[in-house]
């Protein structure tokens, strides 16, 4: 084979290992997290107002291996799924935003963010990173 052939096919043959899920042992790992610092907006909800909650994912792991259909999803109160999304296309080293939408009722509510909840991305790691919490306390409208 010549030079510029086995390129080509060694890149090839990168990208169906990637999509294929093969390779996520190697060297450098794989570590995908949720990245400190969920945020939402407004800052003091009130009754009747909807928040936006965002997060962040990131790769840290180094390696050159891209994940496809990475899951996501909420727990409200307690109540699994109440949102739920896949990251498309997670490339290494980088970082990816997801915001989701809520009106909940008045009072105190925590979310807590999972990705990958059913370790279908193989890691390094214990998957203490996957997912955090975020309380919410929303205020009764005001009068008037």
């Amino acid at each position: 084979m010549r030079p510029a052939s086995v390129c080509v096919l060694l890149a090839a043959l990168a990208v169906a290992t990637a999509l294929s899920g093969c390779g996520k042992h190697k060297a450098g790992g794989t570590d995908l997290v949720l990245a400190q610092g969920i945020s939402y907006s407004p800052a003091n909800p009130t009754a009747g107002e909807s928040i936006s909650i965002t997060f962040t994912i990131e790769d840290l792991s180094g390696t050159n291996v891209a994940f496809v259909n990475v899951p996501w999803t909420v727990t409200r109160d307690g109540v699994p799924n109440a949102f739920s999304g896949v990251f498309p296309l997670v490339v290494p080293n980088t970082a990816l935003q997801q915001t989701f939408t809520d009106t909940p009722g008045v009072g105190n509510h925590v979310y807590t963010i999972i990705i990958d909840p059913n370790h279908t991305v193989a890691a390094d790691d214990t998957g203490a990173d996957n997912f955090q919490f975020v309380p919410v306390t929303i205020l009764p409208a005001p009068a008037g």
